[in-house]
């Protein structure tokens, strides 16, 4: 964890009782909520924090739909907790999920938060990858015919120099 993330709990600290039941998403959201409640857990793990701003009032004015999402949750006895970086520069973090994902075997040159892969490829290959795993491009500027000798992985936080 770098020392300006908030990863850790979110809310809930002041909960006792034993987890057995844990929903992990990526953000704690409305969706992410109910399927919490449906599955009657215990605890909820994601990926961004979901307190970032220093403090709850500042929090609310940025994202009003929180304090309803902070309220439930904490009503339903919900407890939150958050692994941003820890989760992005672990060993086989987010940036390695999303190389193998895609398929990606020639991986080099990674950092704790990011990876280069040195694979000659172009834009309407990795467009049809995208494609094949349901994910939506919707950058309409993007040349199909553009071709790459290497391509960075780079999934969430930090510096991206190194790569």
């Amino acid at each position: 964890m770098e020392p300006w993330d908030k990863s850790g709990i979110d809310f809930g600290q002041q909960i006792k009782k034993d987890v057995k039941k844990i929903v992990v998403a990526l953000d704690l959201n409305s969706h992410s909520l109910e399927k919490a409640l449906e599955y009657d857990a215990d605890m909820i793990v994601i990926h961004h924090p979901f307190f970032w701003e220093e403090n709850r009032e500042e929090e609310y004015e940025i994202n009003p739909y929180k304090k309803n999402l902070y309220e439930k949750a904490i009503w339903k006895g919900l407890i939150c907790y958050s692994m941003h970086t820890n989760y992005d520069n672990a060993k086989d973090g987010m940036w390695m999920q999303v190389a193998r994902n895609l398929g990606f075997k020639k991986i080099i040159n990674e950092n704790k938060y990011g990876v280069r892969i040195d694979e000659a490829t172009n834009t309407k290959k990795v467009l049809e990858l995208l494609k094949n795993k349901n994910i939506k491009v919707k950058d309409k500027s993007v040349t199909p015919k553009q071709e790459f000798d290497s391509i960075v992985i780079y999934p969430g936080s930090g510096d991206m120099k190194s790569i």
